[in-house]
Order: structure tokens, then sequence, then C-alpha cells
């Protein structure tokens, strides 16, 4: 592929490809873009980690100053599990302003022309997909008791799937995810959360909540990050922090390939990068769903994973190179011999 004067084609509006556009901007990358309007989740936790994440890429953003903090979760998981209380340091914002406050940094874009790489990040790519996993997650707005801690985040395991409550703060609906099962069928198996909402206010949002991984995930010419690459059982993973990890590879890669670096050996580097993320999610989700109930969901949901942990095992086994080169800060080096 040409290489000078490359362009770049972001495709989606989510945080990858946010991050994307903003990572460009700031390197003098020519790139346009194309943005999908699509439903938005009500409610986005994202941890202290993912918050220094974007706000080393979006610098004026201050995410801290609109999301609503939270400092415990409460947790009942298992069939007679007894609630408990953790520490929990992470912060609730609407999907809706997160993008809003992101996309607002991004610089406008300089069209680049024909003939150059393409980003695929949004949930309509057509790009095949490999599933380990059936559940569906509902999100629906819930309203808390008004004796409840604001402060707290609230999950918990039924016999058909799990439940995920979300506070906003007092002027908000909190956010309720139900998985497995309609949110209305999961509280009434439910010995805690039922008891710390006044009912659900409002329509829900459907979206897949089992792990996904693109197969393949890029290719000469295109690179999958985002939702096009990794779907993340929100349970075990935040997905917006894995998003910006994404970027910072994906425009780091197009940098090297425009600085004729091979393009074989940074795909390869890519793949790996990916399907070791995607390992590890899967082993996470594991654990929690061994020990989320002994029903006929529980079960299936994890045959499943462990089906998805033998496959991505063999593909690095098979497929996997000695490493070429490593990401530092904002570019790819090569590891030199």
């Amino acid at each position: 592929m040409e290489t000078m004067d490359m362009g770049v084609h972001i495709e989606g509006e989510g945080v990858a490809a946010a991050c994307c556009a903003q990572l460009f901007s700031e390197s003098g990358q020519p790139f346009s873009s194309s943005r999908v309007v699509r439903p938005k989740l009500g409610a986005v936790l994202l941890s202290r980690q993912t918050i220094d994440l974007l706000a080393g890429i979006f610098r004026s953003a201050d995410l801290v100053s609109v999301c609503h903090p939270i400092h415990k979760r409460i947790v009942a998981w298992g069939p007679v599990a007894q609630p408990m209380t953790l520490p929990h340091a992470a912060y609730v914002i609407s999907e809706a302003d997160l993008l809003s406050r992101l996309w607002g940094q991004v610089t406008t874009p300089t069209q680049s022309g024909a003939g150059g790489w393409k980003l695929l990040s949004g949930n309509a790519s057509k790009i095949p997909q490999r599933a380990f996993g059936t559940r569906v997650a509902s999100a629906v707005p819930a309203m808390l008791k008004r004796d409840k801690d604001q402060s707290a985040c609230w999950i918990e395991s039924v016999a058909s799937g799990w439940l995920f409550l979300l506070p906003r703060g007092e002027e908000e609906a909190a956010a309720l995810i139900a998985v497995g099962d309609a949110p209305a069928a999961l509280l009434g198996h439910s010995r805690m959360i039922a008891g710390v909402i006044d009912g659900l206010n409002g329509a829900a949002v459907e979206f897949p909540a089992y792990p996904r991984i693109a197969d393949p995930i890029c290719g000469d010419g295109w690179l999958a990050c985002g939702a096009a690459a990794i779907g993340f059982d929100p349970l075990c993973g935040e997905g917006t922090g894995n998003a910006a990890r994404q970027a910072y590879l994906a425009t780091a890669l197009i940098a090297a390939v425009r600085d004729g670096e091979p393009v074989e050996d940074l795909l390869a580097h890519y793949t790996s990068r990916q399907m070791h993320a995607f390992l590890r999610h899967l082993q996470i989700c594991l654990g929690f769903y061994k020990n989320g109930g002994s029903t006929p969901f529980w079960q299936s949901e994890t045959a499943l994973l462990e089906q998805g942990i033998e496959w991505a095992t063999q593909f690095l086994r098979e497929q996997e190179k000695p490493p070429t080169h490593r990401l530092v800060g904002r570019q790819l080096e090569p590891i030199r011999a």
C-alpha cells in the first residue's frame, strides 16, 4: 500500500473513534470521519484509570466535573450469598454526555484523499465476529429509593441472570442493567436490588452482553477497534478503557506504516495484543459465571466462555509470532535483535 501522504478514514462515533480522531489531530495525520447515530446507554461506569487514560488524550475534557462519583459497591453474587460492601472508586456518566464531551475536544478533521487506511470502530461494522455467549442486556431507567446511598452501586446474581444498578445523582434516574432475562423477570427473583428501587421508569435499550471479537481483527488497509474489534461483558470489563487503549495502538500503527515499518509485522502485533486482551477478559468472566448460579443459564454461558478460552489459547499458540514492536508513549518502536 502507498504510504506517502497516507490518509485515514474513521468509521464510528464511539469512544474509540473519538480517541483516534483526537490523536490523529494532535499528530497532524490527515483523516476524515463518518459518524452513525445510534441509541446511547443511560449510564457508563468509568474507573479512575480510564478517566486518566482519557485525560491523556482529551486534556480539556474535565470528565470528573460532570460525572457522578461511586465510592463503594454492594455485591450479592451466588445463590446464597449475603450482600457484601466493598470500596470502589469509579464515576458514572451517560454515554451521550461522555461522547459529546469527547467529540467536542476534537479538532475539525483534515479531509484525507482516497486510498488510505480505514479504522472501523462502530457496532454497524460488517466484520465477522466470533461470539462466546448468548446473553443480552437491557438498560432501563430506575427510581432509587430516597434513603439509599447515591455513592454506591449494586450487583446481584439471580437464577436466570444478573442485575447491576448505577445511581446517577439525586436529580437523575438510576440505570439498571439486566442480563439474561427481562428486567421485571430478574427483579422478581431479586433478594437485594428489588428492595433498593421504587420501580422502573422508561424504555429499555438492549445490547449484546457476551464476549465477542472480530475475526480477522485487521488486514492490509484496515483495523477494527472499539466495539467493532472486541465486545466486553459489562460485568467483567470496561469497554471504555479498552477503547482508549486500542486507539493509542491503532494510531501508533498507522504512524509506523507511514514511516515505512513492515505492514505484516505491525498487523501481527496488533492482532496479538487484542487477542491477549480478549483472552484475559474471558478468563475473568469465567470466574464470575462459574460462581453465579447452577441453573441452565449459568451452565450454558460458562460452557461458551470455556470454548472461547480454548479457542483464543489455541489461536495464540498457533499463530502468535515473536514480538517485533512495543508501544512507547504514542509510538510503536521496533524491537531490534
